[in-house]
């Protein structure tokens, strides 16, 4: 996710939800969903390099999947809970 702005960003959900390692700008969502070191990278400059490099570190993290799938458990429990049971169930 190299954006300079974004909402909140659909595709880093999905690549949470999948449990795979996301590398991104500091955009709208990317503190809550990326354990640094953990199963990603935010890089804060706009530098090609620098965001080429966390792509590598990105690759040799250990059990990105964990942490994404953790992170994403705990974003569907806590936020998702409420339309889920407000307006998703036919009662």
């Amino acid at each position: 996710m190299g954006s300079h702005i974004e909402g909140w960003p659909t595709s880093m959900v999905e690549a949470l939800a999948c449990g795979k390692n996301i590398i991104s700008t500091n955009v709208s969502g990317a503190k809550d969903m990326i354990y640094e070191k953990k199963n990603g990278f935010i890089v804060f400059e706009r530098d090609p390099i620098l965001y080429a490099k966390a792509m590598e570190n990105g690759l040799e993290l250990n059990n990105p999947n964990t942490f994404s799938l953790q992170k994403a458990k705990q974003y569907a429990s806590s936020n998702l809970n409420f339309d889920f049971n407000n307006f998703l169930l036919i009662k």
